[in-house]
């Protein structure tokens, strides 16, 4: 039952699987079941990301399965109080030229779908779903251009430097005629056997890249994607922008990617030494 009204949501796989294995945790029997199982959830101090798609199924098994009003509801839910998580920071610049460096000497085209996902901040499912459909031109910039998470559509152009990357990847792989055109009907990045590659693979490169170089310890799609959020914020976008960039539908989560880094802090400082 939830699976069907997570779908009708038009939440990603990755994330209905996460609503899913909270549902199968909870005695759902009764309405007091339920808010016991979530009360003690909250005692646990769990970080608050994780309790909220845990308020959210709780919910969900009031208002669908035991037919309360959601004012109803509401008023019996306990309040989610968590810990706070720890800030998951962009790569520095130092890092971020280390890292480019370290997918060179990874074979393609991983190689190239590494390099993209910190120059275009997709999440690690939407590039792995690339398909070259979504490649479209508008007047003289190339953009993507796909349904996002919650099935909305998004459009994300490609810098000179990813367009770069992508279509050297295209021309090498036979989907593309050196003059742009001749495009394949095909996803974006394949193995060898034609199949798209898995986000699992992905994740395996990451933390074999942050293994063999300690600068970039705890490297994972979701930094890199902080990162691509970090430089846009850099340079001066505005958040409402960044927002539409990142594919995200509260601006709040946008807010969440916008903390100062290292670097930040210590350019404040620069700035203000340099004032006095």
């Amino acid at each position: 039952m939830i699976n069907k009204y997570l779908k009708q949501k038009g939440l990603m796989q990755s994330t209905r699987s996460v609503y899913e294995r909270v549902f199968e945790n909870i005695d759902i029997s009764t309405p007091d079941t339920v808010i016991n199982w979530l009360k003690e959830e909250i005692a646990k101090r769990q970080p608050i990301g994780t309790l909220l798609p845990k308020g959210a199924v709780a919910k969900h098994i009031l208002i669908h399965i035991h037919n309360m009003e959601e004012e109803e509801a509401d008023k019996i839910m306990p309040k989610l109080k968590g810990r706070q998580g720890s800030q998951r920071q962009g790569l520095t610049t130092d890092q971020y030229k280390e890292y480019l460096i370290a997918c060179d000497e990874i074979k393609e085209p991983i190689s190239s779908l590494l390099k993209l996902l910190v120059m275009t901040g997709l999440r690690i499912s939407e590039i792995c779903n690339l398909h070259t459909k979504n490649l479209q031109k508008l007047g003289n910039r190339h953009v993507l251009k796909f349904r996002g998470k919650g099935d909305k559509e998004r459009i994300v152009p490609l810098s000179s430097s990813a367009w770069g990357i992508l279509s050297n990847h295209l021309i090498k792989s036979g989907y593309m005629y050196e003059d742009g055109t001749g495009l394949m009907d095909s996803f974006i990045f394949e193995t060898e056997v034609g199949t798209r590659i898995q986000p699992h693979l992905v994740r395996k490169h990451t933390r074999k890249i942050a293994q063999n170089n300690p600068i970039l310890k705890g490297l994972s799609p979701h930094v890199l994607r902080h990162t691509f959020a970090t430089k846009v914020n850099r340079s001066g976008v505005d958040i409402k922008t960044l927002q539409a960039l990142l594919g995200h539908s509260q601006i709040t989560t946008t807010s969440r990617y916008l903390h100062p880094t290292p670097e930040d802090l210590m350019d404040a400082i620069d700035k203000f030494d340099d004032k006095n």
